[in-house]
């Protein structure tokens, strides 16, 4: 049985985690560059140690509502692989105050978003509670890599 090693948040009071070994470094909310005609969901672009990264408001891209401004309420760096490389992004998320561990057993499978959302396709259970586990590769449309290429050439 294999395990993995997670970090919880929350979006618009839904609970969901991403994989501890994708995250770069997690900080608090700080002014982002805003870039003109960009989906709602990005909320500009992030200077961080000298490549400029696009930051995406997850409660934005999930449920058309911005995220609620908490104390714990964080943008988290990650690495994702797209194509032959990686890239940096950032992710706007509530409530991140929790990590958990997980058996690989623990999480089901489901394709109810279809190709809209094919970030969101596991569901684990945890403690009485219904955790998605988001696919960060899927995340981060192509568009926004391009910027982001662009950007940092």
């Amino acid at each position: 049985m294999a395990r993995q090693l997670l970090l919880q948040f929350s979006a618009s009071g839904q609970l969901f985690a991403i994989e501890s070994m994708l995250i770069i470094e997690i900080i608090p909310l700080v002014n982002l560059t805003r870039v003109p005609a960009t989906a709602e969901y990005i909320s500009g672009l992030y200077n961080f140690r000298g490549d400029l990264i696009p930051i995406i408001d997850i409660s934005m891209l999930l449920f058309h509502q911005p995220a609620k401004e908490h104390i714990c309420t964080r943008i988290i760096i990650t690495e994702i692989e797209y194509g032959d490389s990686r890239h940096r992004a950032g992710i706007i998320a509530e409530q991140v105050n929790q990590t958990l561990v997980n058996d690989t057993d623990n999480i089901n499978t489901h394709n109810l978003a279809g190709n809209d959302a094919p970030y969101i396709r596991q569901i684990i259970r945890h403690h009485d509670n219904n955790i998605q586990l988001l696919d960060i590769s899927e995340l981060l449309p192509a568009k926004m890599l391009q910027i982001q290429q662009a950007m940092n050439a």
